[in-house]
């Protein structure tokens, strides 16, 4: 993923700067969304692949509210997933 623009479904437009500056450099590799309008980026730092990354929550005010370093084997395709019981699952290996 790398880049995240916004994108309004309404007037067909997608913002001009990119979304969460303040993860400055880091690579945006997935997005996962809570009934609650919160939320989690997976970022990683830039490149492609590293075993360093980033669980950043946000709240539903996209404010970022922590963020939870921890080794996971970044590639392309990381993803985050949710389970029935509360968990979030990152692709990759430790």
């Amino acid at each position: 993923m790398g880049r995240v623009f916004k994108f309004d479904l309404n007037t067909g437009l997608s913002d001009a700067l990119e979304a969460f500056p303040e993860l400055g450099e880091k690579a945006k590799k997935d997005l996962l969304f809570e009934p609650s309008g919160a939320f989690w980026v997976l970022a990683a730092p830039s490149g492609n692949t590293g075993t360093k990354a980033f669980l950043c929550r946000y709240d539903s005010t996209e404010n970022l509210v922590r963020e939870y370093p921890f080794d996971l084997n970044v590639y392309d395709y990381a993803s985050l997933f949710a389970d029935h019981d509360g968990y979030i699952w990152a692709t990759g290996a430790h």
